[in-house]
């Protein structure tokens, strides 16, 4: 992705995560959300999106510089008994991201991106291989919105643990979900809440823009929020 170009804006991106959802289906072409159908999904790979993957915005910085033309289908989807929470990492553009948490009794909305092979592969370059694990998901407890059940569905799974500063992991305050018995919080708090256990007294701006600017910082920064963190248990 490219980076962005002010201090302004990199506080927008960290602080905007997850950025703007639609909350039903659309076809995502040229960086824009279209209405779509039941779509053309025939012979594309079905990928659980939770966290900013969702949001036509991030999409549009992950395929940016793509042929004009650049389609994919996006189905609004409910996943069963899992969460969406806060995982104990930090993106390195100063967002705490999103993971999926087995969660019983919760039922959590999320999206299917249907990707092409090439699409798949640009998608694997922007997640971070030392945060998450490409692997197959139980698409046993996903539905989408026009009622596919997808046979194989795939999902980047959270490598680190939930961050879980009072003990308890986080639900994305932007993410719905129905059943929750914690607290969800918004971008910003829950960042507030890591620089109050990690350099208590910074400001939060300054927090974040540390962390951009220097990455063996951020890289310290992650690995010191385990000791906040709950295991991370395999998701499907």
């Amino acid at each position: 992705m490219i980076p962005a170009q002010t201090d302004a804006d990199r506080l927008a991106l960290a602080t905007g995560y997850p950025y703007a959802v639609p909350r039903h289906s659309y076809l995502y072409v040229d960086g824009r959300a279209q209405a779509m159908d039941t779509g053309p999904i025939d012979g594309r790979v079905a990928l659980i999106a939770s966290g900013s993957n969702r949001s036509p915005e991030q999409l549009a910085r992950k395929y940016r510089g793509w042929p004009e033309g650049t389609t994919i289908p996006v189905s609004l989807a409910r996943l069963r008994d899992h969460d969406v929470v806060y995982s104990a990492h930090f993106a390195r553009y100063g967002a705490l991201p999103a993971k999926l948490l087995p969660t019983s009794g919760v039922t959590a909305e999320v999206h299917v991106l249907w990707l092409t092979e090439p699409q798949l592969a640009r998608m694997h370059e922007t997640e971070g291989p030392e945060n998450y694990r490409f692997a197959e998901a139980d698409g046993a407890a996903l539905e989408t919105a026009e009622g596919i059940r997808p046979q194989t569905v795939f999902t980047y799974h959270g490598r680190r643990g939930a961050f879980a500063p009072h003990g308890v992991p986080v639900p994305l305050a932007a993410v719905e979900a129905v059943g929750r018995s914690h607290t969800p919080l918004p971008q910003d708090t829950a960042l507030a809440a890591a620089r109050d256990l990690l350099d208590p007294g910074v400001p939060l701006d300054d927090f974040i823009l540390s962390m951009v600017a220097d990455e063996a910082l951020r890289r310290r920064r992650t690995e010191s929020l385990a000791a906040h963190a709950l295991p991370a248990p395999n998701v499907g």
